[in-house]
């Protein structure tokens, strides 16, 4: 804050408050952050038998509850509970590596620091994504924002679209950091502690007469330079003593100039001076930190200016070099923490990619690792849609080298369109959870958390897949284009939901048998996804069973509101796991610009079918064309021991029929 001050240069800083902290941390992500921060396995299940079979009650107006599982959450009031929180948050802090800006976190309190209010925000998102993910959160009235030097216009921060409280101080670390840069009421607040006790049994005690009671005054000084040094050790803890060195002169505070080196032993000698506004010494002490040792001298003058400590090293190297440091100057040592690789490393690439919106294009910068995954995820998505609808009018048809990958027919609120977003938000999320378990992303991996006990005659083994990672990252990568209060963005958002939702109700048991001679002794099982084609029959039952929808308008605080009806009253009100429209499908049958219809013209049709696929429906009573086609195929196949097979090539004639 100090190096932003002199330059002028706008600093933005976000207070991040967690919300019930110890409580919220899970049991599985315990386990899993202790074993990879290299915890001996012994100790993991240790600590495991401490936290199994946990059982609480809680107290009420009307008694005391019966007794129920506590299966998340650390104990309240243990010594060991903040190691185990601080393995969490550090391995936390290992997911969000960023190079530019910093990090400064202590236990639970979090400060994330940046030249520009977007990437404060942009990195704010990051740690909620990462909180969120293991069942924490961060506090929405208690997260805080301030800036540093700021300028006309700077805006202010949002969280999720909700705007984070603007102060002009925070308190962090039981100190008081101003947007300023200046320390005048930490000082004052340090000062002022002491001064109740001081005043109600010296300066108003009769019993002391006025010598004794300057005599004390000296001694209240001294102690006040203790206080001053225990805060110069307190900063070597914290990452290093803020420390202004200016040749063979003392330094006031006022003059503000750059740190040029850092003491580096807490034991070595130390004289310690008060020093007035220029610099003229006052008062004289010799401390030793090492068994905190006081020498010290009545003070010539009774005047204190804004007064600043300065220090001389006794060291050898040093003895010319004197420093000054105020009251408050541990304030500019908190740890910057360490300043991490950036996941979002290639900008071009995600810049690239065209059609991404702001909150997508930071989502593609932070979490550029899972990005080729999300793009398979659509490929797979649309690969499927034109699997199912391969015999409809509308057969997912795509543009090449065109944003619009559809054209113009997801632009109406169709069947057609929810089954689209369906279908690519489900297609990233089990992209995602396939390369997570695959072991593609350090970002992820097998899923622990709702294992459970085992069946009789099977157990764990094998990777379970992590679906909730995959959809929680689909959520964030789909949904951040549907976040206008208008009725499309309201319907998107329920056929996104809707896709994600068919794979964690589809996830099944995966076994495998192990024993002699393929005897099944004993069975491994794990969690898996379910065959993606299944997922895109289970989507195309729903497609045909889409509830249709009106739109309704309603005001709120933040303007007109758009949401979405039944249009039947009398007709079962769609669940999560529906689809919803509200616009009609166009006519497919003819080729139409505006609609993005390519007509069904010289499209292939089965005539002994009456579904959609038939000539009949398919070419929209236009009649249809036959021709015949020869096609050459493997025949006669053969197996010779051992062990190839061998094939005639045989040609078949077949009739093709097209739509006129």
């Amino acid at each position: 804050m100090e190096k932003y001050r002199d330059g002028q240069r706008e600093l933005h800083c976000v207070f991040v408050d967690l919300e019930k902290a110890y409580d919220r941390v899970p049991r599985e992500e315990l386990w899993y952050c202790m074993r990879k921060s290299g915890v001996a396995e012994k100790y993991v299940r240790v600590v495991q038998d401490m936290y199994e079979r946990s059982r609480t009650v809680v107290r009420c107006a009307v008694g005391q509850t019966e007794e129920f599982n506590v299966e998340v959450g650390l104990h309240q009031g243990s010594a060991l509970s903040p190691f185990l929180f601080a393995i969490v948050m550090d391995q936390l802090s290992e997911e969000v590596r960023q190079e530019s800006p910093w990090t400064m976190m202590f236990a639970d309190d979090i400060v994330i620091c940046s030249e520009s209010r977007e990437q404060v925000e942009e990195n704010l998102e990051r740690w909620r994504f990462a909180l969120e993910r293991r069942g924490m959160k961060a506090s929405r009235s208690k997260t805080e924002y301030m800036c540093v030097n700021e300028r006309e216009g700077s805006g202010t921060v949002r969280l999720q679209g909700e705007e984070v409280k603007k102060v002009q101080e925070f308190k962090y670390l039981g100190s008081t950091v101003q947007s300023n840069g200046e320390c005048g009421k930490e000082t004052f607040r340090e000062l002022s502690i002491p001064s109740p006790r001081w005043k109600s049994y010296v300066l108003i005690n009769r019993h002391f007469r006025p010598h004794k009671k300057t005599y004390l005054m000296d001694l209240y000084l001294v102690g006040y330079l203790h206080l001053l040094c225990m805060w110069l050790s307190s900063s070597r803890v914290l990452g290093g003593y803020p420390i202004w060195w200016r040749g063979n002169r003392l330094v006031t505070i006022e003059s503000r100039p750059e740190i040029r080196d850092l003491i580096e032993q807490t034991s070595s000698d130390i004289n310690v001076s008060i020093c007035s506004c220029e610099g003229v010494r006052v008062s004289s002490l010799h401390m030793n930190l090492s068994f905190r040792l006081f020498h010290y001298s009545i003070p010539q003058s009774n005047t204190l200016c804004t007064s600043a400590a300065c220090i001389t090293r006794s060291t050898p190297e040093r003895l010319d070099s004197d420093a000054c440091f105020s009251p408050c100057t541990f304030l500019r040592s908190l740890a910057l923490g360490q300043q991490y690789s950036s996941l979002g490393s290639q900008p071009i690439l995600c810049g690239s990619i065209p059609g991404l919106v702001p909150k997508q294009l930071r989502f593609c910068r932070n979490y550029i690792e899972i990005m080729p995954s999300v793009a398979e995820g659509v490929k797979l998505g649309i690969q499927e849609c034109q699997h199912q609808f391969r015999g409809r009018r509308w057969n997912c048809t795509t543009i090449k080298d065109n944003l619009a990958i559809f054209g113009p027919v997801l632009d109406k609120a169709t069947r057609e369109s929810a089954f689209v977003h369906a279908i690519a938000s489900a297609g990233v999320a089990f992209a995602v959870t396939r390369s997570c378990a695959e072991g593609t992303s350090t970002m992820c991996g097998c899923d622990s958390h709702h294992k459970g006990p085992p069946g009789e005659g099977w157990k764990w083994g094998g990777c379970s897949e992590d679906a909730e990672f995959g959809v929680l990252v689909s959520r964030e990568f789909a949904d951040a284009r549907e976040n206008r209060p208008d009725a499309r963005s309201a319907m998107n958002r329920h056929n996104n939901e809707a896709g994600r939702m068919t794979i964690l109700e589809n996830m099944h048991l995966r076994c495998k048998c192990h024993g002699l001679s393929g005897s099944c002794e004993v069975k491994t099982c794990w969690w898996a996804q379910p065959d993606f084609r299944l997922l895109g029959d289970y989507l195309k039952d729903k497609y045909d069973s889409a509830s249709e929808m009106v739109v309704e308008k309603h005001r709120e605080s933040r303007g007109w509101v758009e949401t979405l009806r039944a249009k039947y009253a009398f007709f079962k009100h769609p669940t999560e796991r529906d689809l919803v429209y509200y616009e009609g499908s166009p006519n497919f049958c003819e080729p139409n610009p505006e609609t993005g219809s390519f007509g069904t013209r010289d499209r292939s049709c089965n005539v002994s079918s009456h579904g959609i696929e038939g000539c009949d429906l398919l070419c929209c009573g236009r009649g249809h064309n036959t021709r015949t086609e020869k096609r050459k195929e493997k025949c006669h196949c053969i197996f010779h021991w051992c062990c190839y097979v061998s094939c005639q090539e045989c040609v078949r004639v077949y009739d093709v029929h097209t739509c006129k």
